[in-house]
Parts: C-alpha cells; sequence; structure tokens
C-alpha cells in the first residue's frame, strides 16, 4: 500500500482487515506460536500461573528420575 492510498484512507475512515484486528492472522501477529500460552496467561491469577510453570519444571525433572532409576 501506498502513502498516498493509506492517507487515503486515514482521511476517508477506511481499513482493511489486517487494520482493524480481524481475522486469523492477527491473532498471532505479535507473539507468533505462542499467541495462545500468551493469552491463557494474561486470562489466569498468579497462583494458577505458579502451579503451570511448577508442573513445567518438575515434569521433566520426574520423567529423567524415572529414565535413571529403570537404568
Amino acid at each position: 500500500m501506498s502513502i498516498s492510498t493509506a492517507a487515503a484512507m486515514v482521511a476517508t475512515g477506511a481499513s482493511t482487515a489486517a487494520e482493524r484486528g480481524s481475522g486469523f492472522g492477527d491473532f498471532f501477529r505479535h507473539h507468533g506460536w505462542l499467541s495462545p500460552g500468551i493469552r491463557l496467561f494474561r486470562r489466569i491469577g498468579l497462583p494458577a500461573k505458579v502451579a503451570w510453570i511448577s508442573v513445567a519444571f518438575v515434569l521433566p525433572l520426574a520423567v529423567m528420575l524415572v529414565l535413571l532409576a529403570n537404568v
């Protein structure tokens, strides 16, 4: 889009779907593939965030301990 076209759209109040923020692609615009997790963490409270992060650290450690115990 050229500058003159953009200026005309602003002057008339017109906008494209991407500029309005509608559409599937806008969901991933700023955070990429992490957008679902970021939106989830914005909605949940601090205790739930602490629980998710704790599970993310403890689960791999537990798997490694089980694998180490089986050797």
